[in-house]
């Protein structure tokens, strides 16, 4: 129970029919919205990032470590291409980032995986 990953807790508590009264405690590395299933796609290009990146990014565990990628990217004229994929229960998120600069097109993917 006790991780350094855990930054974020739930807390509950109410009636029983068997204990009385009862507290639960739930731990998580990560807090994000609602999210309906499917698929979400979001590319960007230009200096800076939209808001529909953010808000795709911003809806997963790697927010923070993938939007400062994209961040960087966009600010050396690049592109971005974000893909979210959640069935309700566990989520994938893909961001291809290509930059097309005066050596020729480089391509950076970042993945990641996460479950509810």
């Amino acid at each position: 129970i006790l991780k350094s990953d855990f930054t974020k807790v739930g807390i509950a508590y109410g009636p029983h029919k068997d204990y009385g009264t009862i507290c639960v405690l739930i731990f998580a590395v990560w807090v994000g919205p609602k999210m309906d299933p499917g698929v979400r796609k979001v590319s960007c290009s230009g200096v800076e990032m939209s808001d529909e990146l953010a808000q795709l990014l911003d809806s997963t565990p790697f927010g923070e470590k993938f939007g400062s990628a994209a961040a960087a990217m966009l600010r050396q004229g690049g592109e971005v291409l974000a893909e979210r994929k959640w069935d309700g229960k566990s989520g994938e998120l893909k961001v291809v980032l290509t930059h097309n600069g005066a050596n020729g097109r480089t391509t950076r993917t970042l993945k990641g995986k996460w479950k509810s």
